[in-house]
């Protein structure tokens, strides 16, 4: 992407160009997964999945899945290493398997940005007992990339769960954002758990994420007038 590009891309989206940068990157990670056996054991699920194969509004800054079925970490880290090659312009900066998680942190350098962005791949290692309405194969589209890679990903169902289930042990503004934009689509009336933070922080930490026209969402959510 040019600078032209990327700058007709913010004004169009409403949004940050750190932000179309950093989602152009998310593409070529999926891209570049979707060619990859790894891909077939892992789901696509979480806020980046529900921007890129539900249009939501709000942009992401991490790439989650959950495993499928168990796969060797060498999988991953392959997968990283042939990601570097193809763009050298990104580098790894951490890189482990814990008990329930594998996990990636790469970091990209663009001439189109004063500083280098940042972008999780987060993998669950849980074994969930998926049923088959759980996930499907869909495609991810972006108004950043060319690319429509096709993946496993989580039904809105399973991450109206998961995103449900996340508020109950923490207090992240993205998370009430993306179970109240589920619960529209899916037509369900939800009673959202109690915000442990005052209107300020909450708006801080969400309104860099979305869109100008939604810059009103933090207050109107809080008060309860949506």
């Amino acid at each position: 992407m040019d600078g032209l590009a990327l700058e007709k891309l913010s004004d169009s989206l409403d949004i940050s160009r750190v932000e179309i940068i950093r989602e152009e990157t998310e593409m070529l990670i999926l891209q570049e997964l979707s060619q990859m056996p790894l891909s077939r054991e892992i789901i696509f699920k979480g806020g980046t999945a529900l921007r890129l194969c539900f249009q939501s509004p709000r942009f992401s800054k991490d790439l989650d899945f959950s495993q499928k079925r168990s796969f060797e970490f060498n999988e991953f880290r392959d997968f990283l290493d042939k990601l570097l090659r193809r763009y050298p312009a990104m580098t790894i900066k951490d890189c482990y398997k814990k008990r329930l998680t594998v996990f990636g942190l790469l970091t990209l350098k663009s001439d189109l940005l004063s500083q280098p962005i940042s972008i999780k791949i987060e993998i669950s290692t849980l074994n969930y007992q998926f049923k088959k309405t759980d996930y499907g194969l869909r495609v991810c589209r972006s108004e950043t990339s060319p690319f429509n890679p096709l993946l496993y990903v989580y039904s809105l169902e399973r991450i109206h769960w998961e995103k449900i289930k996340a508020l109950k042990t923490r207090s992240q503004p993205r998370d009430y954002f993306d179970a109240w934009l589920v619960s529209q689509k899916l037509g369900l009336k939800v009673k959202f758990p109690k915000i442990n933070m005052n209107e300020s922080q909450f708006k801080g930490e969400i309104s860099q994420l979305l869109p100008n026209y939604l810059k009103n969402w933090p207050k109107e959510f809080l008060r309860g007038e949506l």
